[in-house]
């Protein structure tokens, strides 16, 4: 836990025996699920229920692997589990990073410096510009996969301690981000998927389709 305290220096969080995929996302796999552990106080309990009532999967799985996004998160009917895509995940921290970056930069900052009379907040039109870089990596993904440059392109495992605000301030909006859409595809699974399966067996499927093609467009 000493980066915690580090101010200097590159910032490295993979761990191979812990970490598991091909992409640096993977050092956060493990927040996502706590977050959502840990919705509320008391959602701990509701998820053994879950288990015990409604069948919800204990099991979260994620596909591993460098390709382009090959699908947004669903829930399969048969055994109530949720699935997600490493590189859909990939795409969402880069969202997360590029949008916050550039308001802080471009809005925030000038705004802050012209209400104090003084640059109290340095501008970086470099990080401006890795901002707007890594949305259009992110946008890419859609269609085609470009491996992540951790040594130039921000990103969540390896970054300077120097910078680490506009690293882990996205972190944070990012498992926001990830504990929002396990919990609507965890309410699907306790309240939506049994309606559904009597009424179509592949309506969600439909939905899903539905969604991934709205992605790519």
């Amino acid at each position: 836990m000493n980066w915690v305290f580090q101010d200097k220096g590159i910032i490295n969080h993979y761990k191979e025996k812990l970490h598991f995929g091909t992409q640096p996302i993977r050092v956060l796999h493990h927040m996502n699920l706590f977050m959502f552990q840990n919705t509320h106080p008391n959602f701990i309990d509701e998820l053994i229920a879950a288990f015990d009532k409604h069948g919800f999967s204990k099991t979260v799985n994620i596909g591993y692997g460098e390709t382009a996004i090959q699908h947004t998160p669903f829930l399969r009917n048969a055994d109530k589990a949720i699935f997600l895509d490493e590189t859909f995940l990939s795409y969402l921290w880069c969202i997360s990073h590029s949008l916050y970056t550039i308001y802080i930069q471009t809005v925030n900052y000038p705004t802050i410096n012209k209400l104090v009379g003084y640059t109290k907040y340095p501008i970086s039109q470099e990080k401006i510009d890795k901002a707007y870089q890594l949305f259009d990596y992110a946008k890419s993904l859609i269609k085609i996969f470009d491996k992540w440059d951790i040594d130039t392109q921000p990103n969540p495992e390896k970054y300077l301690a120097e910078d680490r605000d506009f690293v882990e301030q996205p972190n944070i909006f990012y498992t926001e981000a990830m504990k929002f859409i396990l919990c609507h595809e965890y309410i699907h699974a306790i309240r939506h998927i049994d309606k559904i399966m009597q009424d179509s067996m592949n309506n969600h499927i439909i939905l899903n389709m539905k969604r991934r093609q709205t992605l790519k467009q």
